[in-house]
C-alpha cells in the first residue's frame, strides 16, 4: 500500500487566503507607483536650478578711469606765454635757462651794456658762442671795460654767480669779473675775481656774491686794469644766475 502527501484537490480549493497578504501585495503596488512619479518629475525638471541654488553673478566689465572728451569740446594746450622751467621766480626774467643777463652774447649788438673807465667798445666776428663777441680796445682810462648795469633786481641774503669768457690777442692781460650791488646810485657791495690771461685762447672768470639788501640792483663788470693800447679783449658767453637763499655768510658793506 502506497501514501501520498498531497492533499485532496477539493481540499486545496476551500483553503482561504489570508486578509494580511492581500493588503501588503496592495501598499506595494503605491509605493511602487508613488517612486515612479517621483522619478518621472526628476527626469522632466533635470537641469534646471533648484530654488536653493544661487545663480552666478555675472561677469563685471572694466570701466574707464576717465570720461571721453565731449564732442566739440577742444584738447587742452599749455599757455603759450608760460615762462621756461629755468625761469627765476623773481627780478629780471631769466633767459636762456636761468641767465639773467638779456644780452648775455651780444648777438643783439651793445643792448644792456655801456663802457666804463672811457674803453672803446665794438663787435667782433671771431666767438666763443654764437656770431658775435663783444671786442674792447683801451681808451681815456687806466681801467677800460664794460658793465651791464641794470642786470637784476635781488632778494636779501640770496647768492648770485657770475660768469664769463674773455681772451687777449696779448698774454700777461689781467683781467676782472665783477658783481656789484647797487641801491640807487649808491654801490652797496662788490665781489671781484681776477686772473691773468696766459696767452691767446679763451679763458673762464667766475665770481659770486650774497646781497645785503632786498630791492636792490645788480651790476655784472668786467674791467681791465693797466690794459696795454696795443691790446685788444674779446668778451663773450656772459651768465648771471641766482643761488640759494643763505644765512650763513653776511658779507661785508663796501660803500664808493
Amino acid at each position: 500500500m502506497r501514501y501520498s502527501n498531497r492533499y485532496p484537490r477539493h481540499l486545496l480549493a476551500r483553503v482561504p487566503r489570508e486578509p494580511g497578504s492581500v493588503l501588503g501585495q496592495l501598499l506595494l503596488i503605491a509605493v511602487t507607483v508613488l517612486i515612479g512619479g517621483l522619478l518621472a518629475v526628476i527626469v522632466t525638471r533635470h537641469g534646471t536650478p533648484t530654488a536653493s541654488e544661487t545663480p552666478l553673478a555675472p561677469e563685471a566689465t572694466t570701466q574707464p578711469t576717465s570720461s571721453p572728451p565731449t564732442a566739440g569740446t577742444p584738447a587742452t594746450a599749455p599757455a603759450p606765454d608760460a615762462p621756461p622751467s629755468g625761469a627765476s621766480g623773481s627780478g629780471t626774467p631769466a633767459v636762456g635757462g636761468g641767465n639773467l643777463l638779456a644780452n648775455p652774447g651780444f648777438e643783439a649788438g651793445l643792448d644792456g651794456w655801456s663802457p666804463i673807465g672811457g674803453a672803446k667798445l665794438d663787435l667782433a666776428g671771431v666767438s666763443r658762442e654764437g656770431s658775435l663777441a663783444l671786442s674792447l680796445a683801451a681808451g681815456s682810462g687806466r681801467s677800460p671795460g664794460v658793465s651791464a648795469r641794470h642786470a637784476t633786481r635781488t632778494e636779501a641774503r640770496r647768492s648770485y654767480t657770475a660768469t664769463a669768457w674773455i681772451r687777449s690777442n696779448r698774454s700777461g692781460t689781467t683781467a676782472e669779473l665783477n658783481l656789484v650791488e647797487y641801491v640807487g646810485d649808491r654801490r652797496l657791495s662788490t665781489d671781484t675775481s681776477g686772473a691773468v690771461l696766459p696767452d691767446t685762447n679763451w679763458q673762464r672768470l667766475d665770481v659770486a656774491h650774497v646781497t645785503h639788501q632786498a630791492g636792490s640792483e645788480l651790476a655784472v663788470q668786467v674791467v681791465l686794469p693797466d690794459l696795454a693800447r696795443t691790446a685788444t679783449v674779446a668778451l663773450d658767453s656772459v651768465q648771471l644766475r641766482r643761488g640759494a637763499a643763505t644765512e650763513t655768510f653776511i658779507p661785508e658793506t663796501t660803500a664808493h
